[in-house]
């Protein structure tokens, strides 16, 4: 998995790089945003294989809800 850094400081400056990151969720791929605190991790909640992918990222069980 390639990790790839795209700093958003101005929503309308980039438009192509928010575009990049919705084609990549779409794509089952996941997406980190950061937050107030430390960070989010971003999937298609309605593709399984995101989902699996989200939950190896985070090590935990598929039983286990988040």
């Amino acid at each position: 998995m390639e990790t790839k850094i795209i700093s958003i400081n101005d929503v309308q400056k980039n438009m192509d790089s928010i575009r990049e990151a919705a084609t990549m969720l779409r794509n089952g791929q996941l997406v980190a945003i950061p937050t107030e605190t430390v960070y989010g991790l971003a999937a298609n909640g309605l593709d399984e294989v995101a989902v699996k992918s989200l939950y190896d990222a985070k090590d935990r069980p598929y039983y286990k809800a988040f």
